[in-house]
């Protein structure tokens, strides 16, 4: 366990609990889910209205899957996932203490923001590619960045205790306005 605690990005899991993985786990499922909609439902339309393909049904699917990010659309779901990093890591604004590893965190989504604009560049404009190249990328660097913002919302969740935030608020509210309420009586 001393070892993990010394990976910049991993160190910080041991703090968090079981809850903390659940929930976030739950929130990029659906997230993701609703988000690559047009990538996944494309494919199975087009799978569905294909009536030519003699491969098999799930090799057809991969292949439409491939046809519906060919032009680079995973990038840009790529830096959608990265850009809530950028906000959990900075915003220390009612938190109890700071977003851990927030700079190995910010330069990572650099990295990998940089790395998606110059290969979206560089396929856009036709550069001269491996094309292995293009069809594995994209999904590498769009798991990396999902990856990323599930750590991000697992340490989200350990660090805002949202029940105890609300009973704070609430307290202070009622304390406030019993203060306002005896101040307009007297």
């Amino acid at each position: 366990m001393d070892l993990l605690c010394k990976i910049p990005i991993l160190g910080n899991l041991s703090w968090c609990n079981r809850g903390n993985h659940w929930h976030a786990f739950i929130e990029l499922l659906s997230t993701q889910i609703l988000a690559t909609l047009p990538i996944w439902g494309a494919a199975l339309v087009l799978s569905a209205l294909d009536k030519e393909s003699t491969s098999g049904i799930f090799k057809l699917y991969l292949l439409k899957v491939e046809l519906s990010v060919s032009n680079g659309e995973l990038y840009l779901y790529a830096m959608s996932a990265l850009g809530p990093i950028v906000y959990i890591a900075l915003n220390d604004k009612n938190r109890p203490r700071d977003f851990p590893g927030k700079l190995p965190h910010i330069i990572l989504v650099l990295l990998l923001m940089i790395a998606s604009i110059i290969v979206f560049m560089l396929q856009r404009t036709g550069s001269p590619i491996n094309p292995n190249f293009l069809l594995k990328f994209p999904f590498i660097i769009y798991i990396g960045s999902v990856s990323l913002l599930y750590l991000a919302l697992v340490y989200q969740n350990n660090i805002v205790d949202a029940p105890g935030l609300m009973r704070k608020k609430t307290k202070d509210f009622s304390e406030e306005f019993s203060t306002h309420r005896d101040r307009d009586i007297n």
